[in-house]
């Protein structure tokens, strides 16, 4: 939470100088100088990366070390995991769909599946796409149910590596199986819960709607309306050893890769 309140008052910052007749004479490469160098100090955190267009000019900088005690700190060619931000992206381009009339968020799940589930309802109430994209579906957060389990138990060290083999093997029809083992205890859409279960439902529509996979329609997307060249699921050989190394929790060995879900960017 402090390193959130860190990065809130970077931005806040930043947001200021944008009003003030005095910004041209402001440094905005030392205000994250002062942030980052702030949040490395913080014991769970090895190392950031920190990047701001301001008036057109670039601010970038990197700070601290990927692996701790080697002094190798990340720079410009360094790839980071995004993790649920994936859910931002997830959601971007559902509303993309429903503007582009392929997508209605008021229509049931159930009329984009290849099969029936009338586990998803409550009642006489169907989960929408509106409830998936808010999370009031009534999903748990993870499928399969065994996920949850594990992550109740977050900071131990072993989770991560219990998660890596739990979703080794595990592919998109495990996913629409264990679809059907979900049940809805509450009306959808009045209980928030999150849900990245949903998020992945999420993607499979897409797929089903833009008859692509779920990478190609992220990859266009960013590519083409953001600039976001390098933004992506599969990395190729050479990509993944620039791939930043993570630590889970006060463990001091490096934790393996997140593992791909059935679609691969939604976490």
């Amino acid at each position: 939470m402090k390193n959130r309140f860190l990065l809130i008052l970077l931005l806040s910052s930043i947001f200021c100088l944008a009003q003030s007749s005095q910004a041209e004479t402001i440094n905005i490469k030392t205000l994250i100088d002062s942030a980052a160098n702030r949040m490395i100090k913080k014991p769970l955190i090895h190392s950031t990366s920190i990047a701001i267009v301001y008036q057109g000019k670039e601010f970038i900088g990197h700070y601290g070390e990927l692996e701790e005690g080697k002094n190798n700190c990340p720079d410009n060619e360094t790839i980071y995991e995004i993790g649920s931000l994936s859910k931002t992206f997830a959601g971007t381009l559902a509303a993309k769909a429903v503007c582009e009339k392929k997508l209605n968020i008021a229509d049931e799940v159930q009329k984009y599946l290849p099969e029936n589930y009338p586990n998803l309802k409550y009642g006489k109430q169907p989960i929408l796409i509106k409830h998936l994209l808010s999370h009031t579906s009534g999903f748990s957060n993870m499928l399969p149910f065994e996920a949850n389990i594990i992550l109740q138990n977050f900071i131990n060290h072993d989770t991560p590596a219990k998660i890596n083999e739990l979703y080794k093997n595990y592919e998109q029809k495990d996913f629409l199986r264990d679809l059907h083992k979900v049940k809805i205890d509450t009306v959808p859409g009045y209980k928030y819960s999150y849900s990245s279960a949903g998020s992945e439902l999420i993607a499979f529509i897409l797929e089903k709607v833009y008859k692509k996979k779920y990478e190609k329609l992220l990859t266009d997307y960013l590519t083409k309306n953001i600039a976001m060249q390098n933004t992506k699921i599969t990395l190729s050989n050479q990509e993944a050893k620039k791939l930043a190394v993570g630590y889970h929790s006060d463990n001091s060995v490096i934790t393996p890769p997140m593992p791909k879900l059935p679609w691969g960017g939604i976490r």
